[in-house]
């Protein structure tokens, strides 16, 4: 014999199924909220980590910057790796840096003077 609460039908099922859905909107309206805290949170990190690094704004500033990385890479390069095969490994993050800082633009300048090195 089944039980009576698998077997609901009429009111009861529409009650229980109610109350269910009740339970799921707090439960998404709880995560929501962690949510947003989380998203402020990484806002206010990303504000107080990367307002710190000096960035020009303009084009040339930012090009300028690139190539400065560029350079640093480059020298590091000549001083500690000469005439190993794998001396291009110190490009790759020169590569990053600009483009994470500098944007796009600059990145793909750093590439091309890496591998005119």
């Amino acid at each position: 014999m089944p039980d009576d609460e698998t077997n609901m039908t009429g009111p009861v099922q529409a009650e229980v199924g109610t109350e269910s859905m009740r339970r799921g909107a707090e439960e998404l309206l709880r995560i929501n909220r962690q949510l947003e805290d989380l998203a402020a949170t990484k806002t206010e990190f990303h504000d107080n980590v990367f307002n710190n690094i000096a960035v020009p704004q303009t084009v040339l500033g930012r090009y300028a910057y690139a190539a400065a990385v560029f350079a640093v890479a480059f020298a590091l390069r000549w001083l500690f790796l000469p005439d190993e095969a794998g001396a291009f490994i110190l490009f790759y993050p020169a590569v990053v840096i600009a483009t994470f800082l500098c944007g796009t633009g600059a990145g793909l300048l750093v590439t091309a003077l890496s591998l005119l090195a």
